[in-house]
């Protein structure tokens, strides 16, 4: 089948090593490795975030068709007028709101002659803001169109940015989700969210994010990570992704500062604990983002400078080799009104075979339980004394560890596949076109 991947976000480098840029890839890797002709066209190709490494190689042909210089003008100075009549308006965000309504319109424009060559049986189209490209080219070439709804992205926006043009938003979303074939959500959340916003059940599929089980294994060895960072002999606790509030690391690190404290004034030990020493212990946080300084400054403050080592950014092909150096791997996600995450880092703990911590938000509890009992530890959510306590059962129980670890890879391997959901996708549209045929016939 020939199919056309189409990423129409600007703000999404898909050669870069965010985690949206690792679906892309992985995803599309995971429709060429099932033998379909795939061709990727996407706005952005490369982060201008400095000194970000691309080293990140596509199976797939890709063809880059970025915003116009012209456009980028026009969005400035448009954006300069709305915030001068708004001062509350942030010029930045409403700058990247109009540049997306206007790189929109351009990549379909750029696409269509493009599509009209490679004549694509089938258009997957991963959903951005103010766009409409992939079902708009659908519908233009009369073929389906998939399109993967990763995230409430008109809430996420007004929620955690500023959005000004608010009506032509949820206009242009409510569009793409009436016009695709099939509605790919990532989690119940995100499945809820569409239905609120008329998207019928029956377009609508719930697939959890996967992760690559050729490059996330428990094969791998974390000793060269452990070399350069000094972590031999430790028992490391480990998170990787970016830097963002929500991902709640300042949580993980006030945990990790009140473990230590009670393993340093702890005069017992239970008799199915380890004997584990403060100075034993070490956290890695692998990734960078916004709340980077913040993170570096409250280790300072926390008094836990010594034992806390931050990599900052870390190309996606390097991660296994981070993740084989955790002796526990935490997602220390802080609980939202909507929790819509399908969190990558969690497969790859997963795939990995790390004990992975992680709070009981959305579908992380059912990820986290397998057909052979538990192949991770949940706790309650923004509940501190939970994740402390929920953290100092890892580190004292080896052996629980060890079985969180070999039950959570059985989980990856049943339910975690990029294949096996590439393949569920592609089923479930060749049903819906087959379902409509006969009803035309009938």
């Amino acid at each position: 089948m020939k199919i056309a991947y189409v990423c129409a976000d600007p703000g999404i480098p898909v050669l870069g090593n965010k985690g949206a840029s690792v679906h892309v890839r992985e995803f599309t890797h995971a429709l060429v490795a099932l033998g379909h002709d795939v061709h990727v066209y996407a706005a952005c190709a490369v982060s201008m975030t400095a000194g970000e490494q691309v080293v990140n190689a596509m199976s797939a042909p890709l063809h880059v068709f970025p915003p116009s210089e012209t456009a980028r003008e026009t969005a400035m100075r448009v954006a300069e007028s709305l915030v001068s009549l708004n001062k509350t308006r942030s010029y930045k965000n409403v700058v990247s709101e109009i540049l997306h309504i206007l790189a929109d319109q351009e990549f379909i424009g750029a696409l269509t002659p493009e599509f009209y060559d490679f004549a694509p049986d089938l258009i997957i189209a991963r959903h951005a803001i103010f766009s409409v490209a992939g079902t708009t080219l659908a519908r233009t070439l009369g073929c389906p169109c998939v399109l993967e709804v990763n995230a409430p992205l008109v809430e996420e926006r007004r929620r955690y940015w500023d959005l000004m043009l608010e009506r032509d938003a949820e206009s242009v979303e409510r569009r793409a989700f009436h016009e695709a074939d099939l509605l790919v959500a990532v989690s119940e959340g995100v499945r809820r969210y569409l239905a609120s916003h008329g998207a019928e059940g029956t377009r609508v599929r719930v697939q959890p994010n996967g992760v690559d089980l050729q490059r996330f294994h428990p094969g791998i060895d974390g000793q060269t990570v452990r070399a350069r960072y000094g972590l031999e002999n430790k028992l490391v606790i480990g998170f990787s992704g970016s830097l963002k509030p929500w991902h709640g690391v300042e949580a993980l690190l006030h945990a990790f500062a009140n473990v230590r404290a009670r393993l340093l004034h702890s005069h017992t030990v239970d008799e199915h604990d380890d004997v584990v020493l403060a100075s034993d212990l070490h956290l890695l946080l692998v990734g960078d983002g916004p709340q980077y300084e913040r993170i570096v400054e409250l280790s300072q403050e926390l008094k836990i400078s010594e034992f806390v080592t931050l990599t900052g950014m870390v190309a996606h092909e390097e991660i296994p080799a981070h993740l084989a150096a955790f002796d526990i791997a935490a997602a220390p996600y802080l609980a939202s009104e909507s929790f819509y995450f399908s969190p990558l880092k969690v497969m790859e703990y997963l795939a990995m075979g790390c004990a992975t911590l992680a709070p009981a938000l959305g579908q992380i509890p059912a990820l986290l339980q397998s057909t052979d009992g538990p192949c991770g530890l949940c706790y309650l959510p923004d509940a501190p004394l939970a994740l402390e306590n929920a953290l100092l059962q890892l580190i004292q129980q080896a052996d629980l560890r060890l079985a969180l670890g070999q039950r959570a890879v059985q989980q990856a391997q049943r339910r975690a596949s990029w294949q096996v959901i590439a393949q569920d996708i592609l089923m479930e549209i060749a049903h819906m076109r087959s379902h409509t045929r006969t009803e035309v016939m009938i």
